[in-house]
């Protein structure tokens, strides 16, 4: 189904309720269920959506853009913009289980790890950044640990219930 007139920058899917949303380096949001005939054009953000991720009830799409946080509210498609404290893109997102809070990572100049409200974008936690490019956070489905990734090959694990000093647990692979 061609959408976007360039690249995909973005996928989220809510299996549950087989919800689909795409953002592109056109700029262009789309929302759509599965058995609906078209999908819905969402208001454009002020920068591309780099990151997609639905609520887990499935009311809000949130979105990561260069050092913001979009949030669609889905019942009306209503944009709302959140600053966040990264300092480039917000290159992946990870909702907790209840929906109360984020896990984001940045990409360009900033590879730090927050734990944000979902509601208003506010830290509740920094985590040690990577050394180079944040590729990819993950709330583990219980809420206890937060994962990430990162182009200098490293991946960091935080216990969440049990915090150990900051350091990174596990290293793939660490180059000359």
């Amino acid at each position: 189904m061609p959408l976007h007139r360039s690249a995909v920058r973005a996928v989220a899917v809510r299996a549950r309720d087989r919800e689909l949303a795409s953002s592109g380096k056109d700029g262009r949001v789309y929302y759509w269920h599965l058995g609906d005939k078209a999908p819905a054009a969402l208001p454009a953000p002020p920068t591309d959506a780099w990151s997609l991720a639905f609520a887990p009830d499935g009311a809000v799409l949130m979105g990561g853009g260069w050092f913001k946080l979009f949030r669609w509210r889905l019942a009306d498609g209503s944009l709302q913009i959140l600053r966040t404290p990264h300092h480039g893109v917000v290159k992946s997102i990870s909702y907790s289980r209840d929906g109360r809070s984020l896990a984001t990572i940045g990409r360009q100049t900033d590879s730090a790890v927050y734990l944000l409200d979902a509601e208003t974008g506010a830290v509740i936690e920094r985590f040690q950044p990577h050394e180079l490019c944040g590729t990819h956070v993950l709330l583990s489905p219980d809420g206890r640990y937060l994962a990430s990734t990162s182009d200098d090959a490293s991946v960091h694990v935080w216990d969440l219930q049990h915090p150990l000093p900051a350091r990174i647990f596990f290293q793939i692979y660490r180059g000359p």
